[in-house]
């Protein structure tokens, strides 16, 4: 049981946050989850990227930014342009450095 639930912890606010951070993060910390789809929300047009549990059927919506979704959608379909993004280039730095 959470102790403050119990009444033991003098600032049962902050007991109560840090006790819920801690079993959030371990909760969502042994979920694998994968890029499922990217779609778009019909209210807002804002694109919604899909996470899909691996080993079962829950998923979990995040609203991005267009750019961001774009990004993803060029990765996801293996689309390669003339020029590295911004994020492409990221990542090949830091390859060369662990590589060092």
């Amino acid at each position: 049981m959470l102790s403050f639930l119990k009444g033991k912890n003098p600032d049962p606010l902050k007991g109560a946050a840090q006790e819920l951070l801690a079993l959030f993060g371990e909760i969502m910390s042994n979920i694998s989850m994968y890029v499922h789809a990217i779609t778009l929300d019909a209210d807002s047009n804002s694109p919604i990227l899909i996470l899909k549990e691996e080993n079962g059927e829950r998923t979990l919506p995040i609203w991005i930014g267009l750019l961001e979704a774009t990004a993803i959608a060029t990765e996801m379909e293996k689309i390669e342009f003339a020029r590295p993004m911004t994020h492409d280039l990221s990542v090949n730095l830091l390859k060369k450095m662990v590589k060092e």
